[in-house]
């Protein structure tokens, strides 16, 4: 007999546009392993039913794992209904879409293959409606390889393997887990991603092209898709966040090396990272699988992993969209809750309280009249008492609790307009989030807040503490310019991601609209980012620039309008103690600036980029083709008043510390 012929494999499809999340990683890697490690070692588990569109472990394979793990469930205090419901049925491996799933651990770890128990279906079937199908795990022998660094010392890497799952502490040794992440790491080198720098070029890597930038200087590798990260791009943010690479580590959308000491030990892992690649020879050219945002049956993202279950505060310069970016990402959400705070914005506004509110009695009909005898129709005789009126927090909280399986957003405008930190109370504990999304911390609320939840949630018993879920993201804007108003404490900032809202005129459909100046036209790109230039100059922060929809396309149209606003926002905010150099001197008050710029004078020290005569651009210009710009008309102040205002810029210190 002579071993059997090799047999002719398929080409694998890298799928590098699929558009689905895998978050908690590290929970997903550990529910794989120890389903397999906890059955045998069997190379095929139909492991998950169907119940209700959702997928539930077979109870053959809950009782496995409670087996394995019966130990860490003694000396942690939890109960196997906890470690089944909290822990297992909401392990991402039963609630993903099998195309994450399959970018996951066939793409990055090579750990499984992952087939729908009916072979039959495609595997788009999961992409709309959230319903789930029976899965199967066809482990390969990566899953050897990670055996091998477990039964090593098995009692203690099962203490690691428990706390990936569940984010309970159990004391485990954390060089343990570095070795654990370093097999892991191993695994998934040979993982290709791809990142979009714009619209016509990308890069397609692997981690040892982030290794190369590292071992020749760069601290920080830019790792992020232009436009939205897909494919297994997405998962490598993940893994990242969640410190599964040996040797990097994630600051925001960059990729830098964990630990300056492992710096050498990196250089000589990548040597024999790239000696194995040649033996392998990866064919990443014709394997590109990318779905197209025009396809019918678009792919449903796991409600964008970088927002879900999360906090985040939108902030920038006024007038950047920070609101318009949240009411595109809202339509991703289920539910969504919208606030805006105040000055005098309360704890109890937020949150709720008990109020007085008006019932009838109808079997009392009478005559009734208002205290300027103004007849009233009224239903019958008015009864006062109090009762519980929930904010629009505990609104958002009770949709969360009551619809598991769908996304609850809640949005706050305006931040730091109240202050925030007395607006969440005791609340602003639960901002600290697990891995998955929910409150690491429970807390304790007033019988009045725990009846009326008792009362609106199936789930909740009075007397119980409270948590946030993981469907439950808020999202809030800031004006960063504003932070004078009510600055936010490091304690109440640590608990939030913060994305910056950059001033881009790229997107803005006004940005050609004219503007008339001095009997000439310039637009409103012109206008604004000569007017940013001239504040960075000064060195005004840009958090008090013009952001490109500071105007409206109505407000641009209207000269009065539009002079009346930037005027106003430049003369008595922005340069309320330093005008000079930036307006004409003869200008003394905002009623001769605003008049003088109406009649057609030259305000300002400096000159724009007019568009040239008998080029004028139409309002409805929004396929974002350049304006021609007069090149004779220099854009740059003039020699004299460069002079003038580097002298003024020397002598106004003193002057500008008396006024203020």
């Amino acid at each position: 007999m002579r071993p059997e012929q090799i047999r002719e494999k398929s080409t694998v499809e890298l799928k590098l546009g699929i558009k689905s999340s895998l978050p908690n990683v590290k929970s997903a890697l550990a529910l794989i392993y120890s389903l397999w490690k906890s059955n045998n070692k069997k190379t095929e588990l139909v492991f998950c039913n169907e119940v209700s569109g959702k997928l539930l472990l077979k109870d053959e394979y809950k009782q496995s794992l409670k087996n394995y793990f019966q130990d860490d469930l003694t000396s942690t205090g939890t109960t196997e209904s906890i470690f089944e419901e909290n822990y297992i049925n909401k392990n991402v491996v039963l609630t993903s879409q099998i195309e994450a799933l399959k970018v996951a651990f066939e793409l990055i770890w090579r750990i499984a293959i992952v087939r729908f128990e009916d072979d039959s279906k495609p595997f788009s079937a999961e992409r709309t409606g959230g319903v789930r199908f029976a899965k199967k795990l066809l482990f390969t022998k990566n899953v050897d390889i990670i055996d091998l660094v477990v039964q090593s010392n098995e009692r203690e890497y099962k203490k690691i393997l428990f706390n990936w799952l569940t984010e309970i502490d159990t004391s485990f040794n954390a060089n343990l887990e570095k070795e654990l992440i370093r097999a892991f790491t191993i695994i998934s080198e040979e993982a290709v991603y791809r990142l979009r720098i714009d619209d016509k070029n990308d890069i397609k890597f692997i981690n040892a092209g982030i290794y190369e930038k590292l071992e020749d200087g760069t601290e920080k590798i830019d790792v992020v898709d232009y436009k939205e990260n897909m494919g297994s791009l997405r998962i490598l943010q993940n893994l990242l966040k969640e410190n599964l690479n040996y040797f990097l580590s994630r600051e925001g959308k960059f990729a830098s090396l964990k630990d300056i000491t492992k710096l050498e030990e990196l250089k000589e892992y990548t040597q024999r990272v790239n000696y194995y690649l040649d033996l392998t020879n990866i064919n990443i050219e014709v394997i590109i699988n990318e779905q197209s945002d025009s396809d019918e049956e678009k792919i449903e993202e796991d409600k964008i992993n970088d927002i879900y279950g999360t906090n985040i505060i939108y902030y920038g310069a006024p007038g950047t969209g920070k609101s318009h970016t949240l009411e595109e990402i809202s339509r991703d959400f289920d539910y969504v809750e919208r606030v805006t705070f105040y000055p005098e914005y309360t704890h109890d506004d937020f949150i709720g309280s008990f109020m007085p509110s008006m019932t009838f009695d109808k079997k009392q009909l009478g005559e009734y009249v208002s205290l300027d005898e103004t007849e009233m129709k009224l239903p019958g005789k008015p009864m006062p008492y109090y009762t519980y009126i929930p904010g629009p927090f505990t609104l958002a909280l009770v949709q969360a609790l009551n619809n598991p399986d769908k996304s609850v957003l809640l949005i706050v405008e305006e931040l730091n307009r109240a202050n925030a930190a007395a607006v969440f109370g005791e609340f602003f504990q639960l901002l600290d989030r697990k891995n998955n999304g929910e409150s690491k911390y429970s807390i304790s609320v007033s019988n009045e807040y725990s009846e009326y939840l008792s009362s609106q949630v199936e789930t909740y018993s009075k007397g119980d503490k409270v948590t946030i879920p993981a469907n439950f993201t808020i999202c809030a804007t800031m004006n960063s310019a504003d932070q004078g108003v009510n600055p936010l404490d490091s304690a109440f900032k640590r608990r939030w991601n913060f994305i910056y809202v950059p001033i881009d005129f790229s997107k803005a459909k006004h940005r050609d609209y004219e503007i008339e100046y001095v009997n000439k036209k310039v637009t409103w790109e012109v206008f604004a980012t000569t007017i940013n230039e001239q504040l960075k100059r000064r060195e005004i922060n840009e958090d008090k620039h013009l952001g490109q929809y500071f105007i409206t396309e109505t407000e641009i149209t209207n000269p009065y309008k539009f002079a009346s606003k930037i005027l106003l926002y430049l003369f008595d905010d922005v340069l309320k103690f330093n005008r000079r150099g930036f307006f004409k001197s003869e200008y003394k008050t905002f009623s001769d600036l605003l008049n003088a710029f109406i009649g057609g004078k030259e305000i300002f020290e400096f000159e724009f980029a007019y568009v040239p005569q008998g080029s004028s651009v139409k309002h409805d210009n929004t396929d974002g083709s350049e304006v021609a710009m007069d090149t004779e008309v220099s854009g740059k102040v003039s020699e004299l008043n460069e002079i003038k205002y580097s002298e003024q810029l020397e002598n106004e210190d003193m002057t500008k510390v008396a006024e203020e």
